[in-house]
């Protein structure tokens, strides 16, 4: 049903359409599909809020959070690769080419996308810890990192950036995240990951 629909949306497209200009909007699109907030707000409520009073667990911040990472990129690695299929056989009915020079950057940037999601909103749950007892995010710092990165998916939309620029930056972007995520987390995460 879906696949058939967005093949005949793609098909009744503008004739200038084609998988290039379909992928500035994927930012926007995977920041609103991908499961990152709203994990993190039931992780809040339903484990952490009860064990972040006890010293073991918050010296513990790092590993769990490698735990937690390895399980949100899963979710949201299928979330993307689903989208990049539907998006290639949808392109594949409009008749759009689907050469590599087509489908490389449209997939990198997917799946770049989807794990650069995935460690931005545990990043900033770990780093931030927004959460109070009634379950209102209330720390400036979150919502400004949140909004940065909100804005930075409508600027793609834009700017309009190329195929390969998009999907370059996306993997960079991902691989800067990571390295931040696993350095920030170790370092302030016990000190930081606590009952606000």
């Amino acid at each position: 049903g879906a696949l058939a629909c967005a093949g005949l949306a793609l098909a009744g497209a503008p004739a200038g359409w084609s998988l290039h200009t379909v992928l500035p909007y994927l930012p926007f699109v995977l920041y609103t599909l991908t499961n990152g907030e709203r994990l993190c707000r039931a992780m809040f409520y339903n484990c952490d809020m009860p064990l972040m009073r006890y010293p073991f667990y918050r010296e513990a911040a790092g590993k769990h959070f490698r735990l937690r990472l390895r399980r949100l990129l899963g979710m949201n690695l299928l979330v993307g690769a689903a989208l990049a299929t539907l998006l290639t056989a949808a392109a594949a009915v409009a008749g759009w080419p689907l050469a590599a020079g087509h489908l490389l950057p449209l997939w990198t940037t997917v799946l770049a996308l989807a794990c650069l999601f995935s460690i931005h909103h545990l990043l900033l749950y770990y780093l931030f810890q927004p959460y109070s007892a009634e379950m209102n995010a209330k720390n400036p710092m979150f919502h400004a990192f949140n909004m940065i990165l909100s804005a930075a998916c409508w600027i793609t939309i834009i700017l309009r950036p190329a195929p390969s620029s998009l999907a370059v930056g996306a993997l960079a972007l991902c691989i800067l995240y990571m390295l931040a995520a696993a350095t920030l987390v170790s370092r302030y995460g016990p000190r930081t990951f606590r009952m606000k």
